[in-house]
């Protein structure tokens, strides 16, 4: 929303901004610059930065946060915000642009609950001078939190889009019941510790892929909500990835193990992909579905399931062979059985 002057020259259509307000969300900007309507193209030259650098404002752009009690939210912390557009715009150019972000020991969280996020810090950068969107570059520089004693650090760096050079790092650790600690969750109940340790560099096409080491970890997770009558326990998964060479010849993928419950029926399972140009795989599922539970946690108007599944089923080869359709050369075994009858029940 907003309002926005316009002092225009009609001898050229070159239309300038004047005593201007925009707002998005509750944050307040102020625009200036000119636009100039020809024939066949229309040059830009745009700028756009913060009338208040309030920490707040730019927080309503976060759905989560602007959906959520905005009004009880408080904030603190220096904002700098700018952005340029320059160049011509027609059918076979685009104008540059950039964009800069920076905030700087930001801290914000709710009267009514005991914790804080602190020392928030952004350093954002998009730089396309040249129009060519295939030259863009996005570099989150830093981003920094800090919440209950846990710490969540990263960085990203995206140069190109066709064959994008990715450069980044991504280090934290979060225990899933705090987060009601800071932010109202007044409909769900979440444990478990959340972990991220990883880093990549390198370029990203379909030959080959950036060099990458890295884990993603759950420990003893488990979600209730008043939604979903039946909720999802004793969650455990590592993912590890590394890929030392560009190749992806060596490229090791291992979600191993992963278990869950639903409805006190236990899965568990294991993933191990290696390769990049034709991967080999390996994966095993094993574990009980009660249907019942399942379709209360993944509703469908008219739709009513029964009985229980149980499976234990294993499979190894490689993509190629599934490609060819060449299934001798791939191995298996295990079963699926039904404890009690299936039921499938389907209403108007």
């Amino acid at each position: 929303t907003g309002l926005v002057g316009l002092r225009m020259d009609l001898s050229t259509m070159t239309f300038t901004l004047i005593d201007n307000a925009i707002k998005l969300n509750e944050l307040p900007l102020r625009a200036e610059g000119s636009i100039q309507l020809r024939e066949s193209d229309m040059p830009l030259d745009l700028k756009l930065g913060l009338e208040k650098s309030e920490l707040k404002g730019l927080l309503s752009l976060v759905p989560a946060l602007y959906k959520n009690q905005f009004d009880q939210l408080q904030a603190e912390g220096t904002v700098a915000l700018q952005a340029t557009v320059k160049g011509v715009y027609s059918e076979t150019t685009l104008p540059g642009v950039s964009l800069g972000l920076q905030v700087q020991e930001g801290s914000f969280g709710y009267p009514s609950l005991p914790e804080r996020v602190q020392h928030l810090t952004v350093d954002l950068g998009i730089d396309n001078p040249s129009g060519v969107i295939d030259r863009t570059v996005v570099d989150l520089r830093r981003l920094h939190a800090e919440v209950a004693g846990q710490v969540v650090d990263a960085r990203v760096k995206v140069a190109g889009l066709k064959r994008p050079q990715l450069d980044g790092a991504v280090k934290g650790r979060l225990d899933l019941a705090s987060i009601e600690k800071f932010y109202p969750l007044p409909d769900y109940e979440l444990a478990g510790v959340l972990e991220a340790d990883a880093t990549f560099a390198g370029v990203l096409d379909s030959t080959r892929g950036p060099t990458a080491k890295g884990r993603v970890a759950l420990t003893n997770g488990r979600i209730a909500a008043k939604q979903l009558p039946q909720p999802l326990e004793a969650m455990n998964a590592r993912l590890s990835l590394d890929n030392p060479t560009a190749d992806g010849q060596q490229l090791s993928i291992r979600l191993e193990p992963f278990s869950l419950s639903l409805a006190q029926q236990p899965l568990s399972g294991r993933v191990q992909i290696k390769g990049l140009a034709d991967p080999a795989y390996d994966i095993a599922l094993k574990g009980t579905l009660d249907l019942a539970g399942s379709d209360t946690l993944f509703p469908e108007a008219g739709r009513t399931l029964t009985g229980i599944l149980k499976a234990d089923l294993a499979t190894a080869g490689r993509v190629s062979e599934v490609q060819k359709k060449r299934y001798d050369r791939l191995t298996g075994s295990g079963f699926v059985s039904t404890e009690r009858s299936i039921g499938i029940n389907v209403t108007a």
